[in-house]
């Protein structure tokens, strides 16, 4: 099976955030604006794309029967997949659940404390200066800047992968896969 690493980057503000919806209620309204997504095929080095090119790459150049997509929190990448996309990979590997089981459900388990925590560099800042903008308001060196970020994310959630699939039994990544799933 072929691994695809995603992480999406969207646009969000003091009031309409994550912070204070439920995803799928985050997701599906019509504030929701992707800004760029973020990819790592296998181990390739990452790259990342504009809401049009990730949109095209996403329907047409990934065969998604024979890929399994790893992500951090990744019922937020399996909606936007589903209802944004029309996408629907043959399996989810979720860097989040498989910390909470391996390192603890008391630790913090977000990306920017799971990649100093296992030896892989830092998260990054870059999304804090993204609160409030909209995709056409960035300059170019803005987004490059993100785009960078987001490759990071998709960097570290792969080596986190790479840590974490070996210590997990094949059970309990089915049933991660299955409740990842009930967020289309």
């Amino acid at each position: 099976m072929d691994i695809c690493t995603l992480d999406f980057e969207t646009f969000y503000d003091s009031e309409y955030s994550l912070d204070n919806l439920p995803t799928e209620d985050y997701v599906v309204d019509p504030r929701f604006e992707e800004i760029l997504l973020g990819v790592k095929m296998g181990s390739s080095p990452g790259f990342w794309l504009t809401p049009e090119r990730a949109d095209h790459f996403l329907r047409t150049e990934i065969d998604w029967k024979n890929t399994a997509v790893i992500a951090q929190h990744a019922h937020f990448e399996a909606l936007i997949l589903s209802h944004h996309h029309g996408v629907k990979p043959a399996m989810w590997i979720d860097t989040l659940s498989m910390a909470r089981a391996l390192d603890g459900p008391k630790l913090k388990n977000g990306l920017a404390f799971l990649m100093p925590r296992h030896g892989l560099g830092f998260k990054g800042h870059e999304v804090v200066k993204a609160k409030g903008k909209r995709y056409a308001d960035f300059t170019r060196e803005e987004y490059h800047q993100y785009g960078a970020y987001c490759v990071n994310d998709c960097e570290g959630e792969y080596a986190l992968a790479q840590i974490f699939l070996p210590q997990m039994p094949a059970d309990e990544l089915r049933v991660i896969d299955t409740l990842i799933r009930t967020f289309y």
